[in-house]
């Protein structure tokens, strides 16, 4: 296929990744939608909007639980969709389901171009990008609307990597890469092991690593991830839910080895699938 064509790549990822998920236009608010969209009144405010830098996620919400369980995170970025949503839906699930569908058909094309980038075959990225499309085991993430955080912090993942991988300038290096880097962190936790990926990339790529080049590169993610995590310890009080309590650290090791197996198998056998993996399903080891 001819530089031409591609974008009816675009169009085939697009399509694969939308279609799937029409069903899902039409469903309610489920499980945590509830405390973080429907009983969460600071939606319904403009003004709510710096408080989301400094408190936690769903610490607006008129549930006891849904603040317990939630205030070691947090999700700025997250909160803000979820604002707009609120201002422009109301209580109609139909315009935050259409953008979660649209957000992982963004997610889905920025697989296309690193696939692109790093492999430079259009057949191969074409068929690595439908494989993520219609992979079943994100339907987890985009049909429960409190889940807009992992969409969103794949959505900027997607786009930082994809922005490391073409960076030429140190403009990209210092401000671009590291702003994508930040919209990933304030939108969910796990975007923390971008700077790991970008040193797996650099490396598989043969980058070089004299000191210049490596501080052009990662000095930028750094910044960023020194501010994330003061923010972050600001915005967290002490108490809330602890899900492991005065587990050994022996114990969760072993359940975070579990959970990393899940991931995995997962990954190549996505069933059974289900919205919320509490300690019924993965009990600690």
């Amino acid at each position: 296929m001819t530089p031409g064509k591609r974008p009816l790549l675009v169009l085939f990822v697009a399509l694969a990744a939308f279609i799937p998920y029409i069903p899902s236009l039409t469903n309610p608010f489920v499980w945590d939608d509830q405390y973080a969209v429907v009983d969460n009144p600071a939606l319904k405010h403009w003004e709510s909007i710096p408080k989301y830098f400094y408190s936690s996620w769903s610490s607006t919400t008129r549930s006891s639980w849904g603040k317990a369980i939630n205030t070691s995170y947090y999700r700025p970025l997250s909160s803000i969709s979820l604002t707009i949503d609120r201002h422009i839906f109301g209580l109609n699930p139909l315009g935050y389901h259409l953008e979660n569908v649209l957000i992982h058909v963004l997610i889905s094309l920025g697989v296309l171009g690193i696939t692109l980038f790093l492999f430079d075959s259009e057949p191969f990225a074409l068929a690595a990008a439908l494989v993520f499309a219609v992979h079943s085991v994100h339907s987890e993430a985009v049909n429960v609307i409190a889940y807009r955080t992992e969409l969103l912090s794949t959505l900027f993942f997607t786009l930082a990597l994809l922005a490391y991988l073409e960076a030429s300038s140190n403009f990209s290096y210092l401000f671009g890469v590291p702003l994508l880097f930040l919209l990933a962190l304030f939108s969910k936790e796990s975007s923390a092991s971008f700077p790991l990926i970008a040193l797996v990339t650099d490396l598989s790529l043969g980058r070089p690593f004299n000191t210049k080049a490596a501080f052009r590169r990662y000095a930028g993610l750094v910044l960023v991830a020194l501010l994330y995590f003061l923010l972050r310890h600001i915005a967290s009080p002490a108490g809330g839910l602890t899900f492991f309590g005065a587990a050994s650290v022996t114990t969760k090791l072993f359940t975070m080895l579990k959970v990393f197996y899940l991931y995995i198998r997962l990954l190549i056998f996505p069933y059974p699938l289900c919205p919320h993996y509490d300690w019924s399903i993965l009990n600690p080891s």
